[in-house]
């Protein structure tokens, strides 16, 4: 009946029961069910509970289902099947709710039970069905035969006999089945780990904790939910020492979150810390090679815009970019070697960046982004915002303008993605793109490790490649290992060598994630990780360079490159040439700073493909391009050099960079779900402990896609160390950097 939580002088837990017994504990662990707390909170706790769990109580929901078992005196006809769900004709429902069985609309699903061949069990839910828990038997057995007559017909059942149902709802032990999170959970932002927030004493000492299924943030509403919550290995969270001097941590992936982690982590005093990098070399999709004069960038070439950018901020204090005088895609060729006319081009273009503003409309419209752009471009061409121009090139330069937004996004049909999702990301390109000045984005991973010799006045250099072991693969991570040590995490890889961890910073792509989660956690990933890997997108676009004897092209910086605008019967040819591989290719560039080299990007589909076909084959189709877009230019036979970035085919890579696609909004997968850590301790203690922490583009909300977002998130799980450390360590903390 009450807990008085700040009960005895010597500070017990007095706990009354209405039978008027009392019993004097040290902690109370309360797992009634929410639908309890509900009902008798505000009077079963003394003093009040504190607004953290009240909140919870109030915001969570919780519900009710119910079974009904029929048991009938002949076996259930043959051809009644196991499972039947109720689907009403509006005219047969409307027939139901004006008769005496107008309850049996709760009956949602009739069932078959193995083994008892004469039982059939209906679950009944909603305010009907917690209605009908107040009704006696028979007309329960009359509205389950009303229901069978209609559901069941030409089928003869036999004579009801007995009958047998919970009533969870009305049963004051329990009010209710098991909980959900509705709107009311959303608005008032709470849920299941502020219900499991232990209360504590004035010695802040937990002395009242909450379990249950409703406490279990994955899990919930499931009994494995309940009894996880109160087999939480809280003794073997508590041994886990807090001194940052003895916790470990391994990072896998020397990629730019994983370079962004160990940097900061290093920089705070954290040296027993291991990166684990399958490659031979550090940066992971920011992949700067030198060849001769050029820098070649294999993945992320340009600074993100200059707005709440840290890359540009930190960068540009020391000038090391550059902002290019020219935009992205200023001309463009047809297939027949027809230029089209600049200001054709720039007001197509303009015109559909300028209508595309509007991002109010976007956030009305339901559909995928392609079927939001093409509504767009059609509604311009009906509204004569394209006047005065030819009609097949405006269709051309339309059908540019996707495929170099597939080309931004790596996707490899603009129908597939998000529109919704793509109000998540912070877009601050610029107009005109903004580079390294030929020293390749790999500076920026030098600018984190102070390599530079710009930064030699600043701080001494942070040694990452001491703690980095290329070469090693994970082929399996072990996450709860149960040990008197305070290393919970075992990583074993393909070579065999093993390595144990207080902390594992995750920081390989999402396509990794894809391929290999199934086949590395021991435990499985919970339900809701699995859920982010499987439902975000992750695509393709690659890069082809073609470097040659002597610049083909305008050198009085009027030719930066073009788009590709195809005819029709040209494009039918290529088709029928078995070259479609080249349809993907979007645009041509010369990178700003280079003189002989000219580069090809290519997305999706196509790009996976090309990455498969042999080198001869690849060089042979982009000059078969070049000849026949610029036929009144002088290109060479061949080039005298070619390479190829390869990113779906690396199995360390798995794809280029990630994105939103309408099945990450039907599966509410979610960057925010797929940076949560596996915590080790009970959910709302001081005990819980980040064993598994994920990092890497795909993980932030608003700069997926982007070196800017990977950065920021190994610093965020970096963060999520330090701060766990920092009220237990002596150790002076430096100011953290970076905006975010």
């Amino acid at each position: 009946s009450n807990i008085q939580w700040k009960g005895s002088a010597d500070g017990d837990v007095i706990v009354k029961a209405q039978d008027g017994s009392i019993y004097e504990a040290d902690s109370v662990i309360v797992t009634v069910s929410l639908g309890v707390l509900k009902e008798n909170y505000r009077t079963m706790f003394t003093p009040a509970l504190p607004t953290v769990n009240q909140d919870a109580i109030n915001g969570l929901y919780f519900g009710t289902v119910n079974k009904i078992f029929v048991l009938f005196d002949a076996p259930i006809p043959e051809d009644f099947p196991n499972t039947v769900h109720l689907l009403w004709y509006k005219s047969d429902l409307t027939a139901l709710r004006q008769s005496p069985y107008a309850w049996a609309e709760a009956v949602s699903t009739f069932f078959r039970i193995d083994n008892q061949p004469n039982v059939l069990m209906a679950w009944m839910n909603g305010a009907e069905g917690r209605r009908a828990e107040y009704l006696r038997d028979a007309p329960i057995r009359e509205g389950i035969l009303y229901l069978l007559k209609i559901f069941g017909k030409n089928l003869k059942f036999g004579n009801i006999q007995g009958l047998l149902r919970s009533k969870w709802s009305s049963d004051r032990l329990y009010r209710g089945s098991y909980s959900s999170r509705s709107i009311t959970t959303e608005n008032m932002n709470t849920g299941a780990r502020s219900l499991g927030t232990p209360v504590r004493n004035a010695a802040n000492e937990p002395v009242l904790l909450f379990a249950g299924e409703a406490t279990n943030p994955v899990h919930y509403s499931t009994v494995h939910g309940a009894i996880d919550m109160i087999l939480q290995p809280r003794a073997v969270v508590a041994a886990v020492s807090m001194d940052q001097s003895v916790a470990s941590v391994l990072i896998v992936g020397a990629g730019g979150a994983g370079i962004a982690a160990a940097t900061r982590l290093l920089d705070r005093g954290f040296r027993n810390l291991t990166i684990l990098e399958a490659e031979n070399r550090i940066g992971g999709r920011i992949h700067s090679e030198r060849r001769g004069q050029n820098v070649l960038d294999y993945g992320a070439q340009w600074v993100h815009g200059k707005d709440n950018n840290f890359i540009y901020d930190m960068a540009s204090q020391y000038g090391l970019i550059e902002i290019e005088q020219h935009k992205e895609n200023e001309l463009y060729y047809k297939s027949n070697g027809e230029p089209v006319p600049k200001e054709v081009s720039d007001k197509v273009i303009d015109t559909l960046y300028a209508l595309l503003d509007d991002i109010g409309s976007l956030k009305a419209f339901s559909g995928s982004l392609g079927a939001y752009y093409d509504q767009i471009f059609f509604d311009a061409v009906r509204a004569g915002k394209f006047a005065g121009i030819d009609q097949r090139t405006c269709y051309q330069l339309y059908q540019f303008f996707i495929k170099y937004h597939n080309t931004y996004n790596a996707t490899d049909t603009l129908h597939e993605v998000s529109g919704a999702g793509l109000l998540e990301f912070e877009d601050n390109q610029d107009e005109f793109l903004i580079n390294w000045k030929n020293r390749g984005f790999h500076t920026l991973l030098d600018l984190l490790m102070r390599k530079l010799p710009e930064q030699k006045n600043i701080a001494p250099p942070i040694p990452v490649e001491e703690y980095t072991k290329f070469n090693h693969v994970v082929s399996s991570i072990r996450w709860n290992v149960e040990s008197p040590h305070p290393n919970r995490v075992l990583v074993t890889c393909t070579n065999g060598a093993t390595f144990t961890a207080t902390h594992l910073i995750l920081t390989v792509s999402l396509g990794v994630l894809q391929d290999m989660h199934t086949a590395w956690f021991d435990p499985p990933l919970p339900a809701p990780k699995r859920n982010a890997i499987d439902g975000l997108y992750i695509g393709t676009i690659d890069k082809m360079f073609l470097e040659f004897e002597e610049p083909f092209w305008p050198q009085d910086n009027s030719w930066h490159g073009f788009g590709l605008l195809w005819e029709p019967n040209d494009l039918e040819q290529l088709r029928h040439d078995g070259r479609q591989w080249l349809e993907s290719v979007c645009a041509f560039f010369v990178p700003d700073r280079t003189e002989k080299l000219l580069v090809a990007w290519i997305y999706g589909r196509d790009a996976r493909a090309m990455e498969a076909l042999p080198e001869q084959t690849v060089i042979d189709g982009l000059m078969y391009l070049l000849h026949k877009f610029l036929p009144h230019f002088p290109v060479p036979v061949s080039p005298r050099w070619f390479s190829r970035s390869r990113w779906y085919s690396n199995p360390h890579f798995r794809g280029s960079y990630s994105s939103r696609s309408m099945k990450s909004d039907a599966m509410r997968a979610t960057a925010a779900e797929l940076a949560e850590p596996l915590y080790l301790g009970s959910v709302g203690s001081q005990d819980r402990v980040p064993v598994v922490q994920f990092a890497g583009e795909a993980s932030h909300p608003q700069f997926y896609s982007t070196v800017q977002g990977a950065v920021a998130s190994g610093w965020r799980e970096a963060d999520r160390l330090i701060d766990l450390y920092r009220t237990t360590s002596d150790h002076k903390m430096a100011p953290l950097l970076g905006k975010l």
